[in-house]
C-alpha cells in the first residue's frame, strides 16, 4: 500500500467497495431469480397436469384400465424436465407410476410452495437425490362442468386421487446456472465500464487536489504569482 500513489489507493479502495456492494446485490438477485424460476416451473407443471387430467378424464374416472393409465402416465413422464409421475388413490396407494424412485419421501410435511390448484413438496429418494413434487388433486372443482360432474359421479367419496409430478431440484439449479453464464459477459462488461469511469473521475479529482497543494506550497514560500497560474491550470 505504501508504494501506491494516492490515485492507486483511491482506486483500490473504491474497487473494494464496488466489489462488496456488487456481491451483495448479486446474491440478492440470485435469490430472487431462483424464486422466479421455481415458481414458473411449478406453474408450468401444474398446467400440464391439469391438461393431462382433462384430456384423460374418462380413463381416470370411468374405465380405470390399469394398462391404459400406465401408458398415459409414461407418456406424461416423457415431458420436458419431469423426473417421475405417480397417480395415487388415497388409501389405495400408488395406482400407477412412471420412473418413481425407490423409497421416495417428503423432507417435511408442510408444503414448500402452492399454486392455484396444486401443492409443492420437497422430496428425496434412497440415493439422497432431491426433488420438488407438484401434487395436483383429481377432484371436482376448477375444471369444466362436464368433467366436474363426471368425477363426482364416477369417483367414490372416500377415494381422493392425486397426480404427483416430480422435478429434480438439480434440473432447476442447472437452468439457473445456464441463465447466469449467459449474462456473465454483460455483468463483467458493466464492471469494467464502472472501473474505467471511476479511474477517470478519481484521476481528475486527485489532479485537482495535487494542484491546489502545489499552489499552497509555493504561496507559503512567497511565490505569489504561482497562485494565478495554478488556479488557471485547475480551471482548464
Amino acid at each position: 500500500m505504501k508504494r501506491l500513489g494516492i490515485i492507486g489507493k483511491l482506486v483500490l479502495s473504491s474497487a473494494c467497495i464496488l466489489f462488496v456492494l456488487g456481491l451483495v446485490v448479486t446474491l440478492h438477485s440470485l435469490s430472487q431469480l431462483r424464486e422466479i424460476i421455481y415458481d414458473q416451473s411449478f406453474r408450468r407443471i401444474e398446467a400440464e397436469a391439469l391438461n393431462w387430467i382433462e384430456a384423460n378424464a374418462v380413463q381416470i374416472s370411468v374405465t380405470r384400465d390399469t394398462e391404459v393409465l400406465h401408458r398415459l402416465i409414461r407418456e406424461f413422464a416423457d415431458h420436458e424436465d419431469i423426473a417421475y409421475v405417480s397417480l395415487n388413490g388415497g388409501s389405495d396407494g400408488v395406482i400407477t407410476s412412471a420412473r418413481l424412485p425407490a423409497q421416495i419421501k417428503r423432507v417435511r410435511d408442510t408444503e414448500f410452495a402452492t399454486t392455484a390448484r396444486a401443492k409443492v413438496y420437497e422430496t428425496f429418494d434412497a440415493r439422497g437425490v432431491r426433488y420438488f413434487e407438484v401434487n395436483t388433486p383429481l377432484q371436482p372443482g376448477g375444471m369444466n362442468r362436464d368433467l366436474d360432474t363426471m368425477f363426482a359421479l364416477a369417483t367414490p367419496a372416500h377415494i381422493s386421487l392425486t397426480l404427483r409430478v416430480g422435478i429434480a431440484r438439480a434440473t432447476l439449479e442447472d437452468q439457473l446456472a445456464a441463465l447466469l453464464w449467459r449474462n456473465t459477459p454483460l455483468y463483467l462488461a458493466l464492471v469494467l465500464l464502472a472501473l474505467i469511469i471511476e479511474i477517470s473521475i478519481v484521476r481528475r479529482f486527485v489532479r485537482t487536489i495535487v494542484g491546489i497543494g502545489r499552489a499552497a506550497r509555493r504561496i507559503a514560500v512567497g511565490d505569489i504569482s504561482s497562485r494565478v497560474s495554478e488556479c488557471a491550470a485547475l480551471r482548464n
